[in-house]
């Protein structure tokens, strides 16, 4: 059985906002420390695929919730010290660098 952070991180990947929304919900996981074994946060993964509505949805979501951590967990650097606003970037995502 995976655990929260692994349903999270699978969630993450298939751009499935409902069962994200049920687990931070849910309070099983805690967003802004949510790291893969590369470093990786979900807003690196939303940047890297694209997902706007998806980053969008995590950025307001610790803005609401965790202020306090925004800004230092937008500007987390993975295993290859990339942050998700590199990754926007290098996608072309502009809005996503907002």
């Amino acid at each position: 059985m995976a655990t929260s952070q692994e349903a999270f991180f699978e969630a993450t990947s298939k751009g499935d906002l409902a069962s994200i929304d049920s687990l931070l919900s849910s309070a099983s996981v805690h967003l802004p420390s949510l790291r893969d074994p590369n470093l990786y946060t979900p807003l690196h993964f939303a940047c890297l695929s694209g997902n706007e509505v998806m980053a969008e949805y995590f950025l307001k979501y610790v803005q609401d919730n965790h202020p306090a951590d925004l800004v230092t967990w937008v500007n987390l650097p993975n295993n290859e010290d990339f942050t998700p606003i590199c990754f926007a970037c290098f996608r072309g995502n502009l809005v996503g660098t907002r």
